[in-house]
């Protein structure tokens, strides 16, 4: 690889209807879900109980419709 090439983070494909209107948190190494919640601080407690550290916390939208104006 160049040393200009930067390595890029494959992001997992989330189920959305399981995770729908939740904060998911994912480790950051293996991509894999560790937990979920309404709440992105419960997320992030969940995790940390889980032992993940640092987990990549992300948002999924309550619904997949875009508003185009």
């Amino acid at each position: 690889m160049a040393k200009h090439q930067r390595r890029q983070r494959k992001t997992p494909r989330l189920d959305l209807g399981k995770y729908r209107g939740q904060w998911v948190a994912i480790h950051p190494r293996t991509q894999a879900v560790v937990s979920h919640h309404r709440s992105c601080q419960e997320a992030e407690r969940a995790a940390i109980a889980a032992g993940v550290q640092r987990p990549l916390l992300v948002p999924v939208p309550k619904s997949s419709a875009f508003f185009v104006g």
